[in-house]
């Protein structure tokens, strides 16, 4: 079960799942940023960043079959 555990996690760092999420959540403060405009208020920008945080805070069912798979092989 360990084993599994440890090759399912190294299948994400492999297909660098993370790694997408990030820069699909940096994307998405860019954009934020743009939509806030130059000089938005402490909330406005506390708001914009929990929600990019939250909308790509876990990996996909297809990311997690795929770690599954790999994990596997």
């Amino acid at each position: 079960e360990l084993a599994g555990a440890v090759a399912h996690e190294i299948a994400h760092g492999v297909r660098r799942h993370g790694t997408q999420r990030v820069s699909a959540a940096n994307e998405a403060n860019v954009i934020a940023g743009a939509v806030l405009g130059g000089n938005p208020g402490v909330a406005a920008q506390i708001a914009a960043q929990i929600a990019a945080q939250g909308a790509f805070a876990s990996f996909s069912r297809s990311d997690e079959r795929e770690a599954d798979a790999l994990g596997v092989q």
